[in-house]
């Protein structure tokens, strides 16, 4: 595995998360895809440059053909399998300026897949940000009318969100 393949399995991955980043009516997929998109460009650039301060020049970059996926978490997840098996392939264990480059790319992969996971609108795990901006709780799914917000008045931090309408917190008859 050449540093231009795995430079280019980064820029296709960018290329994805853009097109997903600018297609998603969730707007937590599309924070998250844009957080994803610009870090990884330029996590990308700060490998290339320190391995070809390393090892010299790597030329033109090759990117692979991409598997159309309707899924952007499933590509993320299968990107990330990609990048950590190519890892010890494109420098040694023991380049560990450039193997150190490699963990913050896996890491923003882990954050991107957390943020994809967990935060975006319609996971199961009961936890979304509504338009307040509190955390409210959908296990009693009680929609209110005015704000037309999930909560669970029982399980809001101590006391009631001031923030919140009066309103809000009655409960639909």
């Amino acid at each position: 595995m050449s540093c231009k393949e795995f430079v280019g399995l980064l820029f296709a991955a960018r290329d994805v998360a853009h097109s997903a980043h600018l297609n998603t009516r969730s707007y937590a997929k599309h924070v998250a895809l844009n957080g994803f998109y610009d870090g990884v460009i330029d996590l990308a650039d700060k490998f290339a440059e320190a391995y070809q301060g390393r090892y010299g020049l790597i030329g033109a970059v090759s990117m692979p053909q991409v598997k159309k996926s309707a899924n952007i978490l499933e590509f993320i997840e299968g990107s990330l399998k990609d990048v950590e098996a190519m890892r010890y392939k494109v420098c040694d264990k023991n380049d560990t300026p450039l193997q150190n480059i490699i963990d913050e790319i896996v890491g923003l992969y882990l954050s991107t897949i957390y943020k994809l996971k967990f935060l975006a609108s319609g996971n199961r795990d009961g936890i979304v940000t509504p338009t307040h901006g509190l955390a409210v709780c959908w296990r009693k799914r009680g929609l209110h009318r005015h704000c037309r917000i999930y909560v669970h008045v029982a399980c809001w931090p101590a006391g009631r969100p001031r923030d919140l309408h009066d309103r809000c917190l009655r409960p639909r008859g």
